[in-house]
């Protein structure tokens, strides 16, 4: 009866809660990233590893398991690592997306050719790269005052169209010089990482030639199975991003690509759209145009994290090293999240955008002593559960050193890494205090990356960041370089603020120093960026011709990427 289908009819059960995300075990990885769950609570991790305990409290501490080892000890287990022979990169399982992705990945830059011959090794490309840009600079006006000169009969006009037409073909004689030393280069760098299993190979779009070069130099590797990877970004909407990925599978040769990555949430107000294209890129998917999608990201946690709980992402590409971020504070949340929802973890540039590392400072290296600060970043990265791959980018095929040892020092790690964790805490800490290093990402961290909050959109975390480094281990090399992107205007990779424009920094102190009236730290840390403004000052003058001659050279280099682009039958 109705009335007795009503008595046995079961209640309806609640929603199971979701699982909490699994708590670091103890051991030597909750030392590592600066202490069990009591430090975290204490905020001494909230940015990045270095600012950590040199000596965490807690039961997941575990230091006691980890005693700091000598430098005689330090060095037997070097130089043991190192004379091992690698035939070829170890794999791990790539997340979700079960693909054997190996420890080191190629990144293939946007300069990736210019760089490797201006600033690598073969002399004829250097003589190359910076004849095209004298050339450039100085050619039409030389050639046209060279033709009136021997030519007194000559017009102006005359003169003025002789000059360009040598100048155009003297411009498409050097491009064509250039091309055919960044693919040689370009050949042999991706042969050597293909003899290594160094076969994923991420490129981008927005690259410039960087996808058409690869597909050349890919042609003498068809046989061989390599992962491509390549970024799209997200700012024009979903229907552009389709458009884009048509043009991009085309410059590549191929059908489809096994990784494709939404590039560049940046900023918050970048949020919709990423959301808009992750719809279509789930599209794409769908239709076997790749195998996996992710998203790369300089943008603070709080913006990246829902779309990694979202459960729609395969991987993300992320800034997660010891010394820190250049754009937004520690990204370990992502990384725990990321490894609680079986999410691949690709580290992008721990060289050379998260510490410069391969060019580092006498205190940095003495620190890290006897790996090299490269060995250092990279090993610890390696190391953090969570990452699956690292990213690099030889200039040349001779730079391969460093990450190869980081991936032979890897099985040693639980007995040398805690040793230079704390050797490099505590060396920050006797020149910062424990006051700074515990509390100053707790009061400047969400002035970050394109923060609304501050003054000129200042990005205050980044910039005492950078004093940090500066202070207390000496790197003020790469506080200059990092330094300098804030002054690009546009910049939505390096953003948040501009000390010089559109208004100097001290005109900008005071109403800053209002917006941090209640943070402990604020008086410090308007003090340090005063200090930091200053010492800059020195190194990048905020001279108008400086910044003219810097921004014509910036807008040079861009156009012979497009000009080489468009000469070699590129598209795009």
């Amino acid at each position: 009866s109705p009335r007795l289908h009503l008595k046995l009819k079961p209640k309806l059960e609640p929603k199971p809660k979701p699982e909490p995300e699994p708590k670091p075990k103890p051991g030597m990885w909750s030392f590592l990233s600066g202490g069990g769950p009591e430090d975290a609570k204490n905020g001494w991790v909230r940015c990045s590893e270095l600012w950590g305990r040199a000596d965490p409290k807690g039961a997941d501490s575990n230091q006691a398991a980890y005693p700091d080892a000598t430098q005689a000890e330090l060095q037997g287990i070097y130089d043991a690592a190192l004379a091992e022979k690698i035939e070829k990169v170890p794999t791990r399982r790539f997340g979700r997306s079960g693909i054997d992705m190996p420890l080191l990945s190629l990144g293939l830059g946007p300069f990736m050719h210019f760089n490797s011959i201006v600033h690598g090794r073969p002399m004829w490309g250097k003589v190359s790269g910076l004849g095209y840009i004298m050339f450039s600079l100085f050619g039409w006006p030389a050639v046209s005052a060279a033709v009136a000169y021997f030519s007194p009969v000559a017009s102006a006009r005359e003169s003025a169209g002789v000059g360009v037409a040598v100048y155009i073909v003297g411009q498409l004689i050097l491009m064509q010089l250039l091309n055919t030393e960044h693919q040689s280069n370009c050949d042999a760098v991706l042969r050597k990482s293909m003899d290594l299993k160094i076969n994923h190979l991420e490129t981008a779009r927005m690259y410039m030639s960087s996808e058409s070069v690869l597909c050349k130099a890919l042609s003498h590797h068809r046989g061989e199975e390599y992962l491509l990877q390549t970024k799209l970004r997200t700012l024009d909407g979903a229907a552009a991003f389709r458009e884009k990925l048509k043009v991009s599978l085309e410059v590549m040769g191929v059908d489809k690509v096994p990784l494709l990555t939404l590039h560049g949430l940046n900023k918050s107000d970048q949020v919709e759209k990423t959301w808009e294209c992750l719809d279509e890129l789930e599209k794409i998917k769908a239709s076997g145009l790749c195998e996996a999608i992710g998203l790369s990201v300089h943008a603070p946690a709080d913006d990246v994290l829902p779309f990694v709980e979202s459960g729609r992402l395969d991987f993300v590409n992320l800034h997660f090293t010891f010394l820190g971020s250049y754009t937004v504070p520690s990204m370990r949340r992502v990384v725990e999240a990321c490894r609680a929802r079986d999410v691949g973890v690709f580290i992008i540039s721990p060289l050379n955008q998260n510490g410069r590392v391969h060019k580092p400072s006498p205190r940095l290296a003495e620190l890290t002593a006897p790996l090299h600060p490269a060995e250092f970043q990279l090993l610890w990265c390696m190391a953090q559960p969570g990452v699956h791959t690292v990213s690099f980018g030889p200039a040349d095929p001779s730079q391969f050193d460093w990450q190869l040892n980081a991936v032979k020092l890897l099985p040693h790690a639980p007995k040398i890494l805690p040793t230079i964790v704390r050797r490099l805490r505590r060396a920050v800490r006797e020149e910062l205090g424990d006051e700074w290093c515990d509390g100053f990402t707790r009061d400047v961290g969400d002035l970050c990356q394109a923060n609304e909050r501050a003054p000129g959109a200042v990005n205050v975390y980044m910039l005492s960041w950078l004093w940090s480094l500066w202070k207390s281990l000496g790197m003020d090399l790469f506080a200059t370089e990092i330094h300098k992107n804030i002054k690009v205007v546009g910049n939505d990779w390096c953003c948040g603020g501009n000390t010089y424009k559109p208004r100097p920094f001290p005109e900008l102190e005071p109403e800053l120093r209002k917006v941090l009236a209640d943070a402990p730290l604020g008086d410090d840390a308007c003090d340090h960026l005063l200090e930091l403004h200053e010492f800059m000052k020195g190194r990048t003058p905020p001279s108008k011709v400086g910044e003219a001659i810097e921004a014509g050279m910036l807008v040079l280099v861009m156009n012979y990427m497009k000009l080489a682009w468009n000469a070699g039958g590129y598209h795009g």
